[in-house]
């Protein structure tokens, strides 16, 4: 069974007519692909040899389609079902990007920041936890369980609600992911997880298990680290390394933030580069506490890291220009 050399899904039945070495579940992913593809596409050396062969040129459709259809709520989890969805404002919907507030907060804010990010050819989604805070300490949400229910003390660490919690939540994620590629037809790899704070932190724990066919486009923290309970105080980690094509990701903190969440931000470094090195995870300090992105150092790293791993559509190409298949007679 055959793998789409650009989504990685199962099934892939449409082989590159030229090297008949790669295949692709549809024709997006086949011109998605080509740009990168056309670099070591070569004929067969059998077919090499064949010179006197006729050869056919048949025109095919490019594709056409700039935007995607806005997600429908009822295809998400119920827990969540309370998001903003935003085009791109260049009207190209290539890119996904996944938004995760930190805690107490909700979407509103981050809908805010990522209409001010401007990614080109980026739609946003920006999504509210599913744990919603207790009313008497605040309105908002939560991505996992940090105070105790009962008296609302925060939860030490290695309390296994925590860990429990943020599993369930990336259980949704993923739930809310596959959705996104079912009912709206975009592609993992596509698609850009970015958490602040504790969002942060739970990007990184779906990231860690994000590889291979599972792979995304990117992952971003902002000021955060992974949960504590998966970070091993010496040794190896507990995840053996991957050889797969492993999740971008890229982690930034506040080199004036507590030196405790420093340690654990270093920690999740370590992890990524014991156990994902293709590509290595990227580590960017600057001068600042924990807040969100505010310092012109922070925003040249975020923009460096989608600019080296955006997706990007030749719309021009393809709307003026005619795409040949070539095959023999």
């Amino acid at each position: 069974m055959s793998q789409c050399a650009e989504c990685g899904r199962e099934r892939a039945t449409a082989k590159c007519s030229r090297c008949k070495s790669v295949c692709y579940c549809n024709r997006e992913c086949q011109l998605t692909a080509w740009r990168e593809h056309k670099a070591h596409c070569k004929p067969p050396a059998a077919a090499a040899a064949m010179g006197g062969e006729r050869m056919v040129l048949r025109e095919v459709e490019t594709a056409r389609d700039t935007t995607r259809a806005a997600p429908d709520p009822k295809t998400f989890p119920a827990q969540l079902r309370d998001f903003e969805y935003g085009s791109s404002p260049d009207g190209v919907d290539e890119n996904l990007l996944v938004l995760l507030h930190g805690s107490g907060g909700t979407h509103k804010d981050f809908a805010t920041f990522a209409r001010r990010l401007e990614l080109p050819q980026t739609a946003f989604l920006a999504l509210t936890g599913p744990i919603k805070l207790p009313e008497a300490l605040a309105i908002g949400s939560l991505w996992f369980q940090i105070f105790d229910e009962t008296d609302f003390c925060l939860l030490t660490p290695g309390d296994k609600k925590r860990a429990e919690t943020l599993e369930s939540t990336k259980t949704l994620l993923e739930e809310m992911i596959q959705a996104l590629c079912s009912h709206c037809g975009w592609q993992r790899s596509k698609i850009f997880l970015f958490g602040y704070a504790d969002g942060g932190t739970t990007v990184l724990n779906f990231a860690v298990n994000s590889c291979g066919p599972a792979r995304l486009g990117g992952a971003i923290s902002i000021s955060g680290s992974m949960l504590g309970e998966y970070l091993p105080a010496g040794g190896r980690p507990p995840w053996e390394e991957c050889k797969k094509d492993c999740t971008p990701v890229l982690i930034t903190y506040g080199t004036r933030a507590p030196e405790a969440d420093q340690k654990d931000i270093i920690r999740t470094k370590r992890v990524f580069d014991s156990c994902h090195r293709n590509p290595r995870a990227q580590l960017v300090g600057v001068d600042k506490r924990g807040e969100m992105v505010s310092k012109p150092d922070e925003v040249r790293a975020l923009h460096g890291f989608f600019a080296e791993h955006l997706s990007r559509r030749m719309v021009n190409m393809e709307s003026n220009s005619t795409l040949y298949e070539v095959s023999k007679s």
